[in-house]
């Protein structure tokens, strides 16, 4: 699980998938349980750890829908 906020909303991902890329990326994936409030839909999300700066991808049936970089 992961905690997240966004918005003054606080919520409680599954984290569902978790692999290790050849490149050593790190991507931790699940569904964005509570973000129908947010943004009307819940997405798949994948949180990518490597040695680049990481970032989190939304996807919604297949199709890229937001990424974020970390700041």
């Amino acid at each position: 699980m992961i905690d997240v906020s966004i918005g003054g909303l606080t919520m409680r991902w599954h984290v569902v998938d978790a692999t290790q890329e050849g490149s050593g990326a790190v991507v931790l994936g699940g569904m964005t349980d509570g973000t129908g409030a947010l943004w009307g839909d819940q997405f798949w999300f994948e949180l990518r750890f490597s040695d680049a700066q990481p970032l989190i991808r939304y996807w919604g049936n297949q199709v890229l829908w937001r990424e974020d970089h970390a700041a």
